[in-house]
């Protein structure tokens, strides 16, 4: 829920070197203020050899190569099957350019699947099968074949309805954030649904029942910030074979997915010196803390892990897989720090890389228990 404040900043960091050129661009910072619990490592990483890397798509001779940016700059979008997918953004003779690119861990290869030349890469989802990309008038989705589809931005939708991703449905198919309809988005992007919310709501989130969605007051919604980690929301229970919504949390900073042998969702909510507070959403319509992180970190399906980027015992950036049981740090995956993850039964892929200035080469590891490998990104 804080894509719009990572587009802000990121556009007043190099705005005034691009204008020049008169590119506009979306970025994503790295995690600044990481998590929770320290310990000794149990283990190291297991380094693979480095596999061969695909020729890169990107046209050569780009008129801004002296801009102090580095690209291409990566975004994870998650597992589709067996295959990892990040978006990698670029800028040839000053135009942005957005490349969908996949690799198979067990290869190390990339291939690029698509090019877009306007997309909010920070956004791309998948639902295992395809994956989704909003645009500004409307939503792309490459289907299991590869094949390209576009849902025309629906109507009647708030201006920022594009700002907040598209997080996937448990079976497949994407939910639209932020609307005051219950709009879904078919897998193959051949269909998009609209059923009516209760009045004085909008969407924020899935969770691991189909029939049951976590909404927020429209008042909440429609303020700066509004679904954001910068502004709390009330949130609503509601299943929509029932009708009412309930009220589950009054100050939630944003929501995560949950495995459905766990729970509906875990609710997320700031507090002092930077902490985030993990509530987990249960079936029964409960709600119990869980855990208690700084403020990057990812939670697996279970609750049980956390990737992080630092520990308060590790002040330098570092990605780390912490049990949040014990506090035992489980692999110290890479110096680097985290921008996203996605979890796939009991491996996460992890993308890491610093921006600005560029002090690594950004690479994906994908982590089982105390294994990591590194594959290098082209």
């Amino acid at each position: 829920m804080n894509q719009r404040r990572t587009r802000f900043f990121l556009a007043l960091t190099v705005s005034f070197v691009l204008s020049a050129c008169g590119v506009a661009t979306n970025t994503s910072t790295s995690p600044s203020q990481p998590v929770t619990s320290s310990s000794e490592p149990s283990s190291v990483r297991s380094p693979a050899t480095t596999p061969a890397t695909s020729p890169s798509a990107t046209p050569s001779g780009a008129k801004c190569a002296s801009l102090p940016l580095e690209p291409p700059y990566y975004f994870l979008v998650g597992w589709v099957g067996d295959r990892l997918a990040v978006i990698a953004e670029t800028f040839p003779a000053c135009s942005a350019r957005y490349e969908l690119r996949s690799v198979d861990p067990s290869v190390g290869t990339w291939r690029t699947e698509n090019v877009f030349a306007t997309a909010m890469p920070e956004l791309g989802a998948t639902d295992g099968r395809s994956i989704a990309l909003p645009l500004d008038d409307g939503i792309v989705v490459v289907d299991a074949s590869g094949k390209t589809h576009t849902v025309a931005r629906p109507s009647g939708v708030a201006s920022d309805w594009d700002a907040y991703g598209l997080p996937a449905l448990p079976g497949g198919g994407y939910l639209v954030v932020g609307t005051e309809r219950l709009l879904l988005v078919a897998s193959d992007g051949t269909a998009m649904t609209s059923d009516p919310l209760p009045a004085g709501y909008v969407e924020v989130a899935p969770t691991s029942d189909p029939n049951r969605f976590v909404l927020a007051p429209t008042v909440d919604a429609h303020v700066e910030w509004g679904l954001s980690d910068r502004r709390p929301f009330h949130a609503y229970l509601w299943d929509r074979t029932a009708g009412t919504p309930k009220l589950i949390a009054g100050s939630v900073t944003g929501v995560q997915p949950a495995g459905s042998g766990t729970g509906l969702a875990f609710l997320t909510s700031k507090g002092a010196n930077d902490t985030t507070t993990w509530l987990l959403l249960g079936h029964d319509g409960s709600v119990r803390e869980v855990a208690k992180t700084s403020a990057a970190a990812w939670l697996s399906p279970d609750g049980k892990l956390a990737v992080t980027t630092r520990t308060p015992d590790r002040p330098s950036l570092e990605t780390l897989v912490v049990d949040l049981r014990t506090g035992r740090v489980v692999v110290d995956v890479t110096s680097l720090a985290a921008t996203g993850s996605a979890w796939n039964g009991d491996r996460v892929a992890i993308l890491a890389q610093t921006q600005l200035p560029r002090t690594g080469e950004p690479a994906v590891f994908v982590v089982q228990g105390a294994d990591s490998t590194r594959i290098p990104l082209p």
